[in-house]
């Protein structure tokens, strides 16, 4: 190859000449690659000295010094090294339709599932560009990024530690769950314990779901202590089975004087109240027109609500109606 296509060629790649790639051979462009290469080593493997290689540079392309070179050839010969700690592996994964691009060291810190990934090869492995991702199946965007949050928090050193709520927590259980993350799992319970204003019963499926048993009893007092009755939200919730447990030990409790309370072996015996005008109230379709004793609603509306704590009992034919102590004497008939 001539002096004048290696000089064409190198100021080309030096950036001075590089309009003039366009008409560059291939082929001129390997062997002026060749015939640097052997102007540095002087076409043998043992050692030259600086002025030796110096002066084959020189030789070759007198307007051009050594300094000018890319690092990538003038450093060629020094080892490069990859920090052990920053240096981050970064792996791309699909969940659902959305992209997330994090260190697959903090997954596998916590989980065998994503250490196996590390392990593999990058030959044997997806997830190195969004072309060919590592599909993540089963698994819901929203709860994979709450999972991050806790595990590759994105916040600055000095800012204070972001708070999840309950749900959020919950969705790093299902995860944690999922790839038996074993310490990230006790720091969600940790989490969920030191929240405020959780529903018991949104707690006891918690529980039940990943089995914290030590939530259940208390979860299950904080239901029976509260004054509202429990809803069809709370029963779809917790199942009838168990809410059925739960009202029968509600049904135990009676007052021994103002303020205190006792629990029973048994629930308290009601069968001298009728409850007809609170069950119309409850179940609106229970209510038949047309009856041969129709109650007369201006004393319905006199008699609720009941007070439970201070009931007396007005009989008129086989009808019993619940109503405030005093409210109506006793002797008089309902019906007139």
């Amino acid at each position: 190859m001539h002096a004048d296509n290696t000089k064409v060629i190198l100021e080309s790649l030096l950036g001075d000449g590089f309009s003039k790639t366009q008409n560059i051979d291939p082929r001129a462009l390997i062997e002026a690659l060749s015939t640097l290469s052997r102007a540095f080593d002087g076409g043998s493997t043992s050692a030259q000295s600086p002025e030796s290689t110096e002066s084959s540079f020189t030789h070759l392309f007198p307007d051009v010094t050594p300094s000018q070179l890319s690092p990538s050839l003038s450093e060629a010969s020094t080892a490069k090294i990859r920090d052990d700690v920053f240096f981050y592996d970064y792996r791309t994964f699909l969940v659902e339709d959305h992209f997330f691009r994090v260190p697959i060291r903090h997954l596998a810190a916590e989980s065998e599932y994503f250490q196996d990934m590390a392990d593999r090869s990058k030959s044997e492995i997806d997830g190195l560009t969004e072309e060919n991702p590592i599909h993540l199946d089963n698994v819901s965007q929203e709860d994979f990024r709450q999972l991050l949050r806790v595990i590759c928090p994105t916040q600055r050193f000095n800012a204070k530690p972001e708070i999840l709520s309950f749900s959020q927590w919950t969705s790093v259980l299902e995860l944690a769950k999922k790839w038996k993350m074993d310490e990230v799992r006790a720091h969600a319970i940790s989490a969920i314990e030191s929240l405020s204003d959780v529903d018991p019963v949104d707690k006891v499926v918690l529980a039940r779901t990943h089995d914290i048993f030590a939530w259940l009893a208390p979860s299950f007092n904080e239901i029976l202590q509260r004054s509202q009755s429990l809803t069809e939200r709370d029963v779809e919730k917790l199942g009838i089975l168990t809410v059925v447990r739960l009202m029968g030990l509600r049904d135990r409790l009676r007052p021994t004087k103002p303020g205190r309370w006792s629990l029973g072996s048994t629930r308290i015996e009601a069968s001298t109240v009728d409850f007809t005008v609170i069950v119309w109230d409850a179940f609106p379709e229970s209510r038949v027109k047309g009856l041969s004793n129709p109650i007369d609603e201006n004393l319905m509306a006199a008699c609720s609500p009941v007070n439970e704590l201070d009931v007396e009992c007005v009989s008129s034919s086989s009808i019993i109606i619940p109503h405030r102590a005093g409210s109506l004497p006793k002797s008089k008939s309902i019906f007139g």
